[in-house]
Formats: C-alpha cells, sequence, structure tokens
C-alpha cells in the first residue's frame, strides 16, 4: 500500500466519522424531541452519547493523521533479515 492510498484512505474515515456524526444528532434529536417514554429517551440519550463518540473518533484520525501523515512504523521480523557475513 502507498503512502497515498493510506492518506486517502484515512481522509475517508474521518468524512465517514463526521457523516455518522451528523446522522446521529439527528436521530437523537428526533428522539428526544416527543419524550414519549423513557425507552424513548434512553435511546435519544443513547444516540447523542454515540454521537459524541464518533466525533471523538474523527478527531482521533484526523491528529493521526496530522502527526503521522506517513502511517505508523512497521517493524520488520527478525527472520526477513538478512544475515551477513
Amino acid at each position: 500500500m502507498r503512502r497515498g492510498q493510506k492518506r486517502q484512505e484515512s481522509t475517508q474515515d474521518i468524512i465517514n466519522s463526521l457523516v455518522t456524526t451528523v446522522f446521529m444528532l439527528i436521530v437523537s434529536v428526533l428522539a428526544l424531541i416527543p419524550e414519549t417514554t423513557p425507552l424513548t429517551v434512553g435511546g435519544g440519550v443513547f444516540a447523542l452519547v454515540t454521537a459524541v463518540c464518533c466525533l471523538a473518533d474523527g478527531a482521533l484520525i484526523y491528529r493521526k493523521l496530522l502527526f503521522n501523515p506517513s502511517g505508523p512504523y512497521q517493524k520488520k521480523p527478525v527472520h526477513e533479515k538478512k544475515e551477513v557475513l
């Protein structure tokens, strides 16, 4: 996998997290408007917490992309090293 491809996938992950956040915010607001039963209110609060988690996920992916654009450091296994005599 090339560096540009990883960067594109990370950007897509950030967009996915933001779209999910907006969707969950809409669901939570629609669930909290009628306030008919305690289960509906609980579902709305759960959706709101989920939206906050998705927003945090997007922020962490952005931070990773900002501070480490080339991807994680990967060590090679010992058995792949060539021995020089």
